[in-house]
């Protein structure tokens, strides 16, 4: 009782199953455009989110969201394993940082940034978003890749020379 004793499957469109955290499902809608890569094949698709189911799953708070590929080609087999990629409603581009690294000066928010001789350098940025733990933030200076000091930021003056630990 209570075991599924067979799966079935029906042809015509395919779709990904993903679940979507509690925390931020309403941050997706049906309509929804989603890049899709599937392992097996290594191919890529575009797709759309189909339908969200309104409730949860009691046992994994998620709620399942089902993507209808977008012309998907015959290779394609049920069960497939992929990665989807959505972008929430609230996002915005930026870089996330430890809300750590971030200090405040008459209203505005800086960053060191270390430059190539150990050397630091103040970088003002916007503050776009937070979680309490990361932080994230714009500015036209900062890319991926670039190392800033992430502890101890009030006590730092430009050019001083730091240490990495």
């Amino acid at each position: 009782s209570g075991q599924v004793v067979a799966t079935m499957a029906v042809s015509g469109d395919k779709e990904v199953v993903v679940e979507l955290p509690e925390a931020q499902v309403n941050n997706y809608k049906a309509g929804m455009q989603a890049d899709i890569k599937l392992w097996a094949t290594d191919k890529t698709y575009k797709g759309s989110i189909r339908v969200i189911n309104g409730a949860s799953d009691q046992q994994t708070r998620t709620f399942t969201a089902r993507i209808m590929i977008n012309s998907p080609e015959s290779d394609i087999k049920y069960g497939m394993a992929a990665d989807v990629k959505l972008s929430p409603l609230n996002s915005r581009d930026g870089i996330d940082l430890p809300i750590n690294s971030i200090y405040s000066i008459n209203g505005k928010s800086y960053v060191w940034l270390i430059n190539a001789k150990s050397q630091v350098e103040q970088v003002e940025v916007d503050v776009l978003s937070t979680d309490g733990n990361i932080i994230r933030v714009n500015s036209p200076t900062l890319k991926d890749g670039d190392r800033i000091v992430e502890a101890g930021a009030n006590f730092i003056h430009s050019g001083q020379t730091v240490k990495e630990y």
